[in-house]
């Protein structure tokens, strides 16, 4: 069992939440596991990632391959049909950077050879970016991370999380209890974030949320 946590970083931002000092440990010591449960969550998904991003990026080299060795229309047309869904949609991002840009494969004229370079070239593109792809900052830890953070805020005040404005009048460093919750506890995972790079987080998840 974890021991209480007392005037440590969290207990002062949860006392901020409203949190009596003599009940801030235990929810502390929760906030400390959903970030052990953080990183746990990274190293599963650095795991699955990896073996998942090696085969997309199979699939590209081989459809780029294919692609050098023979432009023939009807060839190009079938491999085309055969690509991934992830695949398909690595290209499209890449087609849609090409200028003129193209909106996607289904707009791909195979009988257009201006068309077929530029699926080359996206392809390719598509590639050589998912090789050397970073990790998403809102990876499905993250998102888990921040929805432990907004249900304990929500359970020990009783109200939804809040926000401020970029322009609020308490000036650009200012922080609602929420905020200043959540930049505490991504501190505790390594992660320093500004006022506003808290918000635009919340934010971003927010909008993510799985419909229910």
């Amino acid at each position: 069992m974890q021991p209480s946590r007392h005037n440590d970083p969290l207990s002062t931002a949860l006392q901020r939440c409203g949190v009596p000092d003599q009940e801030a440990g235990p929810w502390s010591v929760r906030l400390v596991s959903a970030v052990e449960q953080y990183h746990l969550d990274l190293e599963r998904e650095a795991r699955e990632a990896e073996r998942g991003s090696a085969i997309v990026v199979k699939e590209l080299n081989d459809f780029h391959r294919s692609l050098r060795r023979s432009t023939d229309p009807k060839i190009a047309g079938k491999r085309i049909a055969r690509l991934g869904e992830e695949a398909r949609t690595f290209i499209k991002t890449r087609l849609r950077l090409q200028t003129p840009p193209i909106s996607g494969l289904d707009a791909i004229n195979v009988d257009n050879p201006v068309h077929i370079e530029a699926l080359v070239t996206a392809a390719g593109d598509a590639r050589s970016w998912l090789g050397c792809k970073p990790g998403s900052e809102h990876t499905l830890a993250m998102r888990r991370l921040v929805r432990t953070v907004a249900s304990v805020y929500a359970q020990v005040t009783g109200k939804a999380p809040g926000i401020s404005s970029s322009q609020t009048t308490s000036g650009p460093r200012y922080m609602t209890p929420f905020e200043e919750l959540l930049s505490v506890t991504l501190l505790e995972v390594g992660i320093s974030r500004s006022p506003e790079a808290i918000r635009s987080l919340y934010r971003a998840m927010e909008r993510n949320k799985p419909k229910k």
